[in-house]
């Protein structure tokens, strides 16, 4: 099976709609469909999935080598800023 399409994603909106797309918008990941009251939240959370998946990587390659201290290392350097990303306060 092949991998997912690597990150960042982002949120593109287009005359013909919103889109996950790469950051340079050669990929698709998906097309939103017509607005609803958690469209915008719903795309943020998905936006942020590689991020998400990098940060627990690199959480428990942490764990499997140094230990907690650097996991709560790395959660604190990169987990705020993916909340951040999903809440929509970046």
């Amino acid at each position: 099976m092949a991998g997912h399409t690597p990150g960042p994603w982002r949120i593109w909106k287009r005359s013909d709609g919103e889109f996950i797309t790469t950051m340079r918008g050669d990929v698709a990941i998906c097309r939103l469909l017509p607005p609803h009251a958690r469209l915008a939240a719903n795309a943020r959370l998905i936006s942020a999935a590689p991020d998400l998946l990098a940060v627990l990587q690199a959480a428990l390659a942490e764990l499997a080598g140094d230990g907690i201290g650097a996991v709560v290392d790395v959660l604190e350097a990169h987990g705020r800023a993916v909340i951040a990303k999903v809440e929509g306060r970046t």
